[in-house]
Formats: C-alpha cells, sequence, structure tokens
C-alpha cells in the first residue's frame, strides 16, 4: 500500500537522524548530552535502546546518583501520525493518574520537542525508567498460562486490574476528549477532542485522516455519531477499502448495521455523562511485573487514553485472554474469553464489597458480556476490522446483519469511484 510505503520512507529517514545523534565520540553522545542537561548536566550512559509499536526508547543511567534510570522516548515517525498531540496528551494524562489515584506508573521528568542542534528529532518525553517484565511474557508461554502458575497468581493478577478499573470509574468528567493539565489553579479540564488508538491507525494505514474535530464532545449521541462517521470515511474515502462487490456488499451492510446499533445505544446509555477516563491500548503487554511475586509496577505506554462514554471503560477487557485482539479470536478463543470475563467479574463484585461501594460496575460488565455490546464497542474503535467484529456481534446474539435498501446503488457507485481514483 501507498500509505504503509510512505510511512516507511518517514521511519528510516528518521532512524538515520537519530542514529546520528547516538555516536559515542569518546566522551559521552549527544543523546546522553541532551539527557543530561534535564539532571543538572550530571554525565549519563545509554544502557539499552528497544522499540516498541509507536516508540523508540533509550534507558539512561547516572551512574554518580547510585544508577538511577531514566526513559528518554521518542514517537517514531511513520508509526506515530500526530506526535506532538500524542505527547502532549499522555504526559497530561499521567499527570492526572498519579495526582488523583494510586495506579502505579512513571513519573515525568520532562517533555517537549527538541530544539537547537537536536531539533528534527521532534516530541520527546523523559521518565523514571521502571523495572519490571511484561505481563503477557510473565504469564504466558506459546498463547498458554505457563506451567506451574496456578489460579490463585491469575486472581491475583485479576484482583490487581479490578482495583484499577474501579479508581478510574470513581473520576466523572463531564466532555469527551483529551484531558488538560490545570494552570493558574484552575481545574483539570477536556481541552480537545480525543486521540485515539483507531485515528492513529486509520491514518496509518489507509492515509484516511480521521483526527479532524477539534472541539471536545458534549454528549454520548455526538460522539458516537462521529465514529460511525469514521468508519464511513474508512469505507469510502479508502480506494483499497475493498477488493471486490461482495466484500463492498458485507462492508456497508457491516456499516448500516453499526448504525442501527448506535441509535439503540443512544437510547440506553447516559447521554450526557458523566464521562470516565478510558485507555484504548490497555493490555498486559503494557504492563510492568514483579516476575517473582506478579505484583504490579507500573501500566505504561498512557498515549491513547481519554474520556470516553462510560459503556467504554465498562466494557470486558479483551486481555482475559492471551490474544487481546478480538478481530482475531477463533471460536475457541471466544469460548475462553466467556469464560475469563466471568471470572474477572467475580473478581469485581469481591472488590467492590472489599472496598465498600456498590456493584454498578460489576453489573454493567455482566450486561455488555450478555447483550453483544462488547462486540459493538470493539467495532467502534476498530479501525480496519470492524467487519469482523460485527460478525462475531451477529453470531453472539443470533441476528443477522443488517441489509439496506441502497446497498446495490451504494455498491455501483462506490466501485465507479474506485475506478475514477485508479484513472
Amino acid at each position: 500500500m501507498a500509505e504503509l510505503e510512505s510511512n516507511s520512507r518517514a521511519r528510516a529517514k528518521w532512524q538515520n537522524l537519530l542514529a546520528s545523534y547516538d555516536r559515542d565520540d569518546g566522551w559521552r553522545s549527544d543523546v546522553e548530552e541532551f539527557v543530561s542537561e534535564y539532571h543538572k548536566g550530571e554525565p549519563c550512559r545509554v544502557v539499552e535502546r528497544f522499540e516498541g509499536a509507536f516508540n523508540h526508547c533509550f534507558r539512561v543511567r547516572f551512574d554518580l546518583s547510585n544508577h538511577v534510570d531514566w526513559l528518554l522516548r521518542f514517537p517514531i515517525p511513520g508509526d506515530v501520525m500526530y506526535p506532538a498531540e500524542k505527547i502532549n496528551q499522555e504526559v497530561a494524562v499521567m499527570e492526572f493518574i498519579r495526582e488523583h489515584t494510586d495506579i502505579p506508573i512513571p513519573k515525568v521528568i520532562a517533555s517537549g520537542r527538541t530544539e537547537g542542534r537536536f531539533e528534527g528529532l521532534g516530541p520527546f518525553i523523559i521518565m523514571e525508567f521502571v523495572d519490571g517484565e511484561r505481563l503477557d511474557e510473565a504469564l504466558y508461554q506459546d498463547n498458554k498460562i505457563k506451567p506451574g502458575i496456578g489460579p490463585s497468581t491469575v486472581d491475583y493478577i485479576y484482583r490487581q486490574m479490578a482495583q484499577i478499573y474501579l479508581e478510574l470509574f470513581e473520576h466523572d468528567f463531564d466532555q469527551i476528549g483529551g484531558i488538560s493539565m490545570p494552570s493558574d489553579e484552575r481545574s483539570w479540564h477536556i481541552r480537545s477532542a480525543p486521540l485515539t488508538l483507531k485515528m492513529n491507525e486509520g491514518k496509518r494505514l489507509t492515509g484516511v485522516g480521521l483526527y479532524d474535530h477539534s472541539e471536545p464532545f458534549t454528549t454520548t449521541v455526538s460522539y458516537l455519531d462521529n465514529l460511525v462517521g469514521q468508519h464511513t470515511r474508512l469505507l469510502c474515502d479508502n480506494p483499497e477499502s475493498v477488493s471486490d462487490e461482495d466484500e463492498c456488499y458485507a462492508e456497508y451492510r457491516c456499516l448500516h448495521t453499526v448504525k442501527m446499533l448506535t441509535e439503540q445505544m443512544v437510547g440506553s446509555a447516559d447521554c450526557n455523562g458523566p464521562f470516565k477516563l478510558f485507555l484504548d491500548d490497555i493490555r498486559f503487554g503494557n504492563i510492568l511485573v514483579d516476575p517473582k511475586t506478579f505484583e504490579i509496577n507500573a501500566l505504561i505506554d498512557w498515549e491513547f487514553c481519554y474520556t470516553a462514554p462510560r459503556q467504554f471503560l465498562n466494557s470486558p477487557p479483551p486481555w482475559l485472554i492471551p490474544n487481546p485482539d478480538p478481530w482475531d479470536w477463533n471460536s475457541e478463543e471466544r469460548e475462553v474469553f466467556k469464560v475469563q470475563v466471568l471470572r474477572f467479574i467475580k473478581v469485581l463484585q469481591d472488590e467492590e464489597s472489599r472496598l465498600g461501594k456498590d456493584h454498578s460496575f460489576s453489573v454493567q460488565m455482566q450486561n455488555q458480556h450478555e447483550n453483544g455490546t462488547f462486540w459493538y464497542l470493539q467495532a467502534m474503535r476498530e479501525p480496519l476490522c470492524c467487519l469482523e467484529l460485527i460478525q462475531s456481534w451477529s453470531a453472539e446474539v443470533g441476528q443477522p446483519l443488517e441489509t439496506p435498501v441502497d446497498i446495490t446503488e451504494f455498491v455501483e457507485k462506490r466501485f465507479q469511484t474506485r475506478t475514477a481514483s485508479k484513472n
């Protein structure tokens, strides 16, 4: 695809630039000197380099400060479509989490955009380095729980996750969007429309821009309508969204079904809030634990976190099974997920009771599990695999996809547009 090739070139160009700053000239590299500026000029050394899905990371160590380790992180051009917005949103969320919750996360040291002789590297974050093993790697082997890890360990992990979800549920917001840090004694507020994983991946994979709404959303109705509009653009504005007429028929039926389910959701949703902090990319790969005790050391990668309709946070979490991508589940994985959802809900109920809370959170999750809302919400947040998720919804609730009256006209027009775009 042309978009992926363009992104690959942008990534390679930036990585070459970054490498020029990472050369050791016999004393210390430019990268090490850059980080030292935020530690009163104290020398540091890079002890580890690694990349995630969106970020290039340097682990640096200050030997004179009892081996204090920091993490310098750059969004990777070509993988991150909105780097400045991503950094701003993540830093604000992390500051809110540290100030208002007990959820373990790294402390942000500094953030901004590189300037002067470092200009060109783009936005950055420097934060504390948190030691630990990725939870998915500590827990699973060959997509199964490792031998020797018993049910009590899984329940302990679930209890910690339940506490995190219940803490997030405690905080109410009056708009849907990206939060902003207070200034001049002002309170935390919503500054803009949310930057979501769907927006980033939609742009990265197809070239279709979905981040075109600047203001926060004030109602669930307006936000869900916007998500439907994003699906429409991904189908209609991407010349490679369908390969033949049969696929186009299926995708349009899917889109019409999403619209129908959205109307139903709007009728039952808390239209005017309160809204809740929701993290698009919460998965065991973004959780660091002590591999011996499985105590959570930190949740990392908060870049696609925003305030959203309550139902988003209440949805059963896909990380309950080794494969956290529901669009990719086979029938066996769907059945295993059902079992694990009930297990997690039981842990949630126990935690609600222990903390003296009502059972509204666990009840709402149970309802989503039983009525198929889980599949709808997954589809609304997914840029390219909406059809697979809505087909799973159809199988789960025993209801066929909707067939709009104008489907033949739409398919004919869609392929006329596609042919014209190629010519």
